[in-house]
């Protein structure tokens, strides 16, 4: 029974990891590529130093260190894929404190479920997926205690001083407690990264999959380079002089 238990938490872990994964690799890609370009993390000391200090600045250091890998193929959706599988597999390990399996791994799927729409806000920064598992992780800890007043005790001596590192898991922009994925968001994103890249191919394909209402955006991503605009009507052929021009 014991091992047919631990079975069944291997396979809710393994998906929890899978699932996330497997979105933000193939069909959500390029939304965390955007967040890794709106972050800056340099390897210096003094800028460490002056950047990362008072209230949040564990987490702030953590979060944007993650970041810079994002605009990695595998990379982002690997550590956004194991934070999330860590949040579900947290909240069961917390629940099982106090209900059954089944209740507890109901819990946990909802915490995963939010955690993961959460994820796929447009402004979302991971900072706040790292701040709920670090206050789940401390919550835990404290049910470690052998004794039933020493828990709530060590609970609230851990969180304050957690909040003096991590701060408040939630923001009004950056860290909003609901969202949802927005496709036609996505395809824009994605054509602004490639036109960066000068992926033309890529760039092409991702115009077409754009809906019409986009046609603005798309004219304007390509204005540098008016000859892969797949809504231009007059054929560039370069400023004179230019290598470009024919």
């Amino acid at each position: 029974m014991k091992g047919s238990k631990t079975h069944i938490g291997l396979k809710a872990t393994a998906l929890g990891f899978l699932a996330p994964f497997a979105f933000f690799q193939f069909a959500y890609p390029y939304h965390l590529m955007r967040r890794e370009q709106m972050n800056l993390f340099v390897y210096d000391w003094d800028y460490i130093r002056q950047t990362y200090r008072g209230a949040g600045w564990l987490v702030r250091l953590v979060s944007d260190f993650l970041e810079q890998f994002f605009l990695l193929p595998v990379a982002g959706p690997l550590v956004v894929a194991l934070l999330l599988a860590g949040i579900g597999a947290v909240v069961y390990r917390i629940s099982r404190h106090f209900l059954k399996e089944w209740p507890s791994l109901g819990i946990a799927a909802l915490f995963f479920v939010w955690s993961f729409l959460r994820e796929c806000g447009n402004l979302y920064i991971t900072r706040y997926t790292v701040v709920t598992l670090a206050y789940l992780s401390l919550v835990l800890l404290a049910l470690q205690c052998r004794k039933a007043w020493q828990k709530p005790v060590a609970a609230a001596v851990l969180l304050a001083l957690g909040f003096w590192a991590l701060e408040s898991p939630f923001h009004k922009h950056y860290g909003k407690l609901w969202s949802v994925p927005k496709f036609d968001y996505e395809r824009v994103i994605g054509l602004d990264v490639e036109t960066s890249l000068e992926n033309w191919d890529k760039v092409e394909t991702w115009a077409r999959r754009c809906s019409p209402i986009r046609k603005t955006i798309i004219t304007r991503s390509c204005s540098r380079f008016p000859a892969r605009n797949p809504y231009s009507r007059t054929p560039w052929r370069g400023r004179p002089g230019s290598s470009w021009a024919t």
